[in-house]
């Protein structure tokens, strides 16, 4: 019987208590990938209940006034348990202080409900890549679109597993199959690593952790006896097979 692998969407965790706000974003993100996933939620319960149950999401956006998050206090919560997600608050609050709470309380972006619908997916892009993002006018940064940094200085666990296979030789399709991820998001990942390792190619990027003394053991890297960066309970995912449906890619 033919089987197909499914196509590697996006998946995009969206949490706002306004069902029409939510129907009309989904609409706008399709701009970063066609298939993509939206998971919603009207509570911060809901949203953490959907984190639990759904462990390849790739960017949360999230209300910070939902009726049950307490401030950054709820919003701090959430990052600590999700660490390597990338979390963006998406509201209709604009104030300076606020955004700089929200940042420094993990949130990888804080983007006001008044903006166009593509400085929203800029934003999303540049989080997506590693970065963080603010308005210029809730930011002190001269920035022209808003205000960018890299988020990190070390790589991220998702980061090393996509590094331990960029040693391999794969592509990001390949990665990407290998990872369960959308390849827009392994593509977002790829770009971060050589930023943050100050490389301009793939081959370098993995030269210069070599030379670091690390070494690569399947998905994850190595430094003598050590484990870096990745938990030991870290897993790559295998590629899923489906009956023929919607959005499935059919192989032979």
């Amino acid at each position: 019987m033919t089987q197909v692998t499914e196509r590697l969407a996006m998946k995009i965790l969206h949490a706002d208590e306004h069902t029409l706000f939510r129907d009309g974003l989904r609409h706008i993100l399709t701009t970063l990938d066609d298939d993509l996933e939206f998971l919603e939620a009207d509570t911060l319960a809901s949203a953490r209940n959907s984190l639990t149950f759904h462990d390849d999401i790739d960017l949360v956006l999230l209300d910070i006034q939902l009726s049950d998050l307490s401030g950054c206090a709820g919003l701090r919560l959430l990052w600590e348990t999700n660490p390597t997600i990338p979390l963006v608050v998406l509201t209709a609050c604009e104030d300076r202080s606020l955004a700089k709470q929200a940042i420094e309380s993990g949130a990888a972006g804080y983007v006001p409900k008044s903006v166009t619908s593509q400085t929203l997916l800029n934003a999303l892009r540049i989080v997506l890549n590693g970065g963080i993002y603010a308005p210029r006018s809730l930011s002190h940064a001269p920035a022209q679109n808003g205000f960018t940094a890299p988020r990190h200085s070390i790589l991220t666990r998702r980061q090393l597993e996509v590094l331990a296979l960029m040693s391999e030789g794969l592509p990001n399709k390949l990665i990407a199959r290998q990872l369960f991820v959308s390849e827009a998001t392994v593509k977002g990942h790829v770009t971060a690593i050589l930023d943050i390792l100050g490389v301009k190619n793939r081959m370098q990027a993995v030269n210069k952790v070599r030379s670091n003394g690390h070494q690569f053991v399947g998905s994850v890297m190595r430094k003598g006896n050590y484990q870096i960066g990745i938990q030991e309970n870290s897993h790559v995912k295998p590629i899923r097979t489906h009956a023929v449906g919607r959005n499935k890619s059919r192989v032979a």
